[in-house]
């Protein structure tokens, strides 16, 4: 048996051949798709879509960014972290209540400080406030650090960072000190600084009130440490952790 005489053996044997009719119970397959689109739309409820959350404003959006840099640097939330609880209910009085900048110790004696102290810390500030980390350093010393003190009854530990550094952190997000009272206390400056920066002006937050103890020698800032907490701040932060 040749190859020819094989395929129309298997020709006939075929129970479905191309010419054949197709039988009265099959579907074609517009017919089967048909029945299964009216049984779907018969059967099945209708389809419930989530409702999409309300889009965040596009300054709590900025605000959200700007804290992961905030989180990433670590040395502000260090610092915050134990102001985060609610504040503490004050006793009834009728005396005033008491000022927000922070005063120097009273043990010590207070004098009115030199004018070359005086004209070193207005230098100080305008370089800090316009970001200029060359000038700032030739006001400071090779070593100078910050230490960030925090709050009394915290259980965490001071950070000190070298201040070229944090003056360069902090004039990415547009921070500012302005020197309020000054006094000299034996051989130390210290004063009543407020700082203001992009986050505290996005959330309409009061100004960040510290206390800044200074050494100077011979002419240059040699070590910064500073203290004050603000709860308004923590508690700002603490709630832009969550997202």
């Amino acid at each position: 048996m040749n190859d020819l005489q094989l395929l129309e053996r298997l020709a006939e044997t075929d129970p479905c051949p191309g010419d054949a009719e197709m039988p009265a119970s099959a579907w074609s397959p517009d017919v089967a798709f048909s029945e299964v689109e009216e049984r779907v739309a018969v059967e099945l409820p209708a389809t419930r879509w989530p409702r999409l959350a309300a889009p965040r404003p596009g300054w709590l959006v900025a605000a959200m960014a700007f804290i992961v840099v905030l989180v990433v640097g670590g040395v502000l939330l260090a610092v915050l972290r134990d102001a985060s609880g609610p504040d503490p209910v004050a006793p009834a009085s009728s005396a005033p209540s008491p000022s927000t900048t922070a005063a120097p110790p009273t043990s010590a004696v207070r004098e009115e400080l030199l004018p070359e102290a005086q004209t070193l810390l207005a230098n100080f500030e305008a370089a800090y406030n316009s970001a200029d980390v060359e000038t700032l350093a030739a006001l400071i010393g090779p070593e100078t650090s910050l230490t960030l003190t925090p709050s009394p009854g915290s259980d965490d530990s001071p950070i000190t960072v070298p201040l070229v550094d944090h003056a360069a952190a902090a004039g990415l997000f547009d921070e500012t000190i302005s020197f309020g009272e000054c006094a000299q206390l034996d051989a130390e400056i210290q004063c009543g600084v407020m700082v203001i920066d992009r986050f505290a002006e996005t959330l309409e937050l009061e100004p960040w009130i510290q206390s800044w103890t200074i050494e100077i020698d011979t002419g240059r800032v040699t070590r910064i440490e500073t203290s004050g907490g603000s709860p308004a701040r923590a508690a700002a932060l603490v709630e832009f952790q969550q997202y």
